[in-house]
Formats: C-alpha cells, structure tokens, sequence
C-alpha cells in the first residue's frame, strides 16, 4: 500500500512519519508492505496523487486549507481513503454534507493513537479492494480523470463538452465528439447517441417515446430507433451489476 503524508508543520510530519513506520514493521507479520512518501508542499502531491491509497493532510493554516487539498487531490482524480487530521477545537460546522463529494474522507482528532492509525491502514486496504479505475477522459487540451460512477451524462454543444457530475457539477471543457465518443464506447457503463451525447446507464430512471428521464430528473432525448437497443443495453448492465 502507498501512503502519503501532507503535512507543512515539519514536526508534525515527522512525528506521523515516525508512527507509520512502527505501523509498516507490525503489518509485514500479515504479509502486507507500506511505502511512505511524505510531501511538506501540496503542490508535490497533486502531480502523484494518483498513486496513493491512503492519504493523511494537516495544513498549518487549519481544515478549511486542508478540505481545499483533499477537494484537489479528488478532482486530479486521487482515489484513495483521504484522513484530514484535525484539531478537536476545530468548528464541527466544516464537516458536512458538502464533504459528500470526497469521499471517502475521515476526520480524525490528535494527538494520533496507534491504534487508530492501524483502523485508518485496514479502511484504506477494504477500500483499496472495491475501489474502481477512474476513467481517462481526453480534451483537446486537458486530459480528465474521472470515477465512472461520478459521471451522470456528457454532452456537447459545437467544439465543447459539458461533462454533469452526480454531485450537481459540471465541468466544460474542449473535446472532439467522435474521438471522445470512441474511447467511451469500451465502457460497457456508458450508452453513446447520435444526439451528441454520453450516457451513464446506470442513472437512467425511465424511457418513454424518445426521451429518458435520469435519476436527477434531467430529461434528454436518444433516437427512437435504437430503443430496444438501449433497454437491452440497460437490462445488461444491471444484471451484471447484480
């Protein structure tokens, strides 16, 4: 397992450092193997941030610049469990619904037991073993990575693409149809029309007479020809996902 510690108060890192690898010697008796990286700038982080199955954030300037990292990390599509350490006077108000879109993502309070640290190592590995590949979503002048489960629709108007999250989002960005249709066609997760847009199966709620109502209600048409198609297409992904 990869873990990665972004901390800028260096005696804090060092500390956190110290306790991970009293962690790393317990868990090679269970034939499991750290590698710790520690980051004293976030910027570092952000262009591995990829590789990492857990990730611990203190920021000296406290949580609000610690949930700004972690809403970084998630959007240069950093997949693994994110711990923000914080202090137990920091406001309860900041851990809220809006913290939904970074999950997983635990708060933990100091000073650091090690006894939480290994919970927080065996969460990371749970979530290491169903976590998903995001997908590689190429623009003309921007590569994103995206969890498919994240990605409601896509669509496109001229020479951009607005691409709707399931969080409400939506991020504009240059791409060209054909290829971007192309390389979504080999997710079996993903429905691509003639209407110039890119459909996650999964969030479809209904088909009527030429138009499909998602699970956010947002209505699109899709050509009434390929309707047998699209709920075989349907009963397909959903059986599999049984």
């Amino acid at each position: 397992m990869h873990i990665a510690v972004c901390n800028d108060i260096i005696s804090h890192r060092k500390h956190l450092e110290r306790l991970l690898k009293r962690e790393s010697e317990l868990v090679k008796k269970q034939n499991h193997t750290l590698y710790i990286d520690s980051f004293g700038h976030p910027e570092a982080l952000f262009s591995v941030a990829m590789m990492y199955d857990l990730i611990f954030i203190e920021m000296e300037h406290g949580i609000d610049e610690a949930l700004s990292i972690a809403a970084k990390l998630r959007k240069l599509a950093a997949g693994g469990l994110l711990v923000i350490i914080q202090n137990s006077t920091d406001s309860d108000a900041l851990i809220s619904s809006k913290t939904e879109s970074l999950a997983p993502l635990v708060f933990i309070e100091k000073p650091l037991q090690p006894e939480k640290l290994h919970e927080l190592i065996e969460l990371a590995y749970e979530h290491k073993k169903h976590a998903t590949t995001p997908i590689e979503i190429r623009g003309e002048k921007e590569t994103l990575y995206i969890p498919p489960q994240q990605i409601l629709y896509i669509e496109f108007e001229k020479e951009m693409a607005n691409l709707y999250k399931v969080d409400g989002s939506c991020y504009t960005f240059m791409a060209n149809y054909q290829d971007l249709a192309y390389s979504m066609e080999q997710y079996p997760d993903f429905y691509v029309n003639q209407k110039y847009q890119i459909i996650n199966i999964n969030y479809i709620d209904n088909l009527s007479f030429g138009k499909m109502t998602l699970t956010n209600k947002k209505v699109l048409p899709y050509p009434l020809f390929e309707k047998n198609y699209l709920e075989g297409l349907i009963h397909y992904v959903r059986k599999n996902k049984m």
